[in-house]
């Protein structure tokens, strides 16, 4: 990593929640036709191919709760892995993010969004997964469905139900998913130029 794009990284860092404006869906996947809960304690995930250099803050996701007696659905943990030429999911975690069952539906699909507990600096086509693992016990303790699609409508990657360190199988299935990243410093002030220049008229003159 360069200088620049290392005080770049810790600027933001520093920044904190108030980078995540900045964020850009990178990759995403918006259509489901089902909701599918998990069972295999973690393993389970979807891959996915950067398309641009930047800090991966975060994670959306279509997300419906169920069981439990009380509020429904579940907390739940996303990891975030590396993947290989050879289609292996690297065990080791990236980085991680938690959210809790506060607002989560009963059996009404939302968009969920999990912030990383800090960035991961990606880079263009680097071959990245995400996993879940639910946190409340599952049963009267409440569990989550994800949204999915069939018909491999994302290029990018594919969903996986458990991976090891063998290559995944194909799946013509994938989650419901968009990945938030904050763009590298040139294209951001790119961004903030536009931005500047369209609200221009706006602006008090003397």
């Amino acid at each position: 990593m360069s200088c620049f794009r290392r005080l770049w990284v810790i600027v933001m860092v520093w920044l904190g929640m108030a980078a995540v404006g900045w964020g850009l869906i990178d990759q995403s996947q918006p259509n489901y036709s089902y909701t599918a809960d998990l069972s295999s304690y973690g393993t389970s995930g979807q891959t996915f191919r950067a398309g641009m250099d930047g800090l991966l803050v975060g994670i959306r996701l279509m997300v419906e709760g169920r069981g439990g007696s009380g509020p429904c659905g579940s907390a739940f943990r996303v990891d975030l892995h590396q993947v290989s030429a050879s289609n292996v999911v690297n065990p080791q975690v990236l980085v991680s993010g938690t959210r809790q069952k506060t607002g989560i539906l009963r059996v009404q699909p939302q968009w969920i969004e999990i912030l990383f507990d800090e960035p991961y600096p990606q880079t263009q086509g680097q071959r990245l997964a995400f996993t879940i693992q639910e946190l409340s016990g599952g049963g009267t303790s409440g569990w989550n469905q994800y949204g999915m699609q069939a018909g491999n409508v994302y290029a990018g990657g594919q969903y996986f139900g458990h991976y090891t360190t063998s290559p995944l199988t194909t799946s013509n299935t994938d989650f419901a998913f968009e990945t938030i990243v904050i763009p590298e410093p040139a294209t951001l002030m790119l961004l903030a130029a536009g931005l500047i220049i369209r609200r221009g008229g706006n602006f008090k003159r003397g």
